[in-house]
């Protein structure tokens, strides 16, 4: 079981018991080791865990969400969200407090790519005008003179302001999104 593809199966055929002992075999332990080594206690770390499990149970059966790719990172994201979210709101850190250092390496990889993977998925939901003056600016880090003449715009005002209504539209898809929110806020 790694998508929400199939936890929305296990769920159909009445198979809760099931996706609970994977996750808690394979989610539970990071959540007790993360939230501890961000001034926790293990009790918070499992009130974190069963609000992840719920929320992921209610995500994986709405056909209108996305596909969660992988499930450990996407409890992941909504633990460590939450318990920063908690513990600034308890005044107990700040955000800059928070030193991901201690997060092992391969659930940080796992956690950039699901935030990869979203992004991804937010941009490909733009028109393609958008597209590519974003991918011209951000990535080939063409100047606004240049994208202007290329995607045959009058001057770079108009790249401006049009690269703004862009990144208008990236905000609304990501905020409209739960999944990708989660995601793209860590």
């Amino acid at each position: 079981m790694t998508s929400s593809d199939d936890i929305r199966e296990a769920l159909k055929k009445g198979k809760e018991n099931d996706i609970l002992k994977e996750l808690y075999k394979k989610v539970l332990p990071k959540s007790v080791r993360y939230v501890s080594k961000n001034g926790g206690k293990k009790e918070d770390a499992e009130d974190l865990f069963q609000d992840a499990v719920a929320t992921l149970f209610q995500y994986s059966m709405d056909p209108k969400r996305d596909k969660i790719e992988n499930i450990e990172a996407f409890s992941m994201i909504m633990i460590k969200n939450r318990w920063i979210n908690q513990a600034v709101k308890n005044k107990r850190y700040t955000r800059d407090e928070f030193d991901h250092a201690g997060t092992d390496d391969l659930n940080a990889l796992v956690i950039d790519k699901e935030r990869e993977n979203a992004l991804r998925k937010a941009f490909e939901k733009l028109g393609e005008t958008c597209k590519e003056l974003l991918t011209l600016y951000y990535f080939n880090s063409l100047k606004m003179e240049k994208i202007a003449e290329k995607l045959g715009f009058n001057n770079r005002h108009t790249v401006k302001a049009k690269s703004h209504q862009c990144k208008k539209k990236l905000a609304e898809i990501i905020g409209s999104n739960e999944y990708m929110t989660e995601a793209l806020t860590l």
